[in-house]
C-alpha cells in the first residue's frame, strides 16, 4: 500500500498575509453563482416552478444550490489539476 504523508489542505500561514485578497475571492466565489442562480430561477419561474411556490422561495433554492454546488467543483478542479497548494489555489479555496 502507497503511504502518503499528512500534508494541511491549505497553508495557515500563506492565508494569514492574503486576507484581504482571500476576502475579495471568497465574496466574488459566493456572489458570481448566487447572481447566476437568481437569473437562472427567473428565467425558469413559468416553465418549471410548481404552482404553489411562491417566486423567492424558489428563486433563492435554485440560487444557494448553485453557490453551494460551485466551492466543491472548484476544489476539485484545483486538486486535479495539482493547484491546490499554489498561491492562487490556497486563495481559491479560503
Amino acid at each position: 500500500m502507497l503511504h502518503v504523508p499528512a500534508r494541511p489542505e491549505l497553508d495557515a500561514e500563506q492565508v494569514r498575509g492574503e486576507r484581504g485578497t482571500a476576502l475579495t475571492v471568497g465574496l466574488a466565489g459566493l456572489i458570481v453563482p448566487l447572481v447566476c442562480g437568481v437569473l437562472l430561477a427567473l428565467a425558469l419561474w413559468d416553465p418549471y416552478a410548481p404552482g404553489t411556490a411562491a417566486r423567492l422561495p424558489f428563486t433563492l433554492f435554485i440560487a444557494v444550490a448553485l453557490s453551494i454546488t460551485a466551492f466543491p467543483v472548484l476544489a476539485r478542479i484545483l486538486t486535479d489539476r495539482d493547484l491546490a497548494h499554489t498561491r492562487m489555489g490556497t486563495l481559491a479555496l479560503t
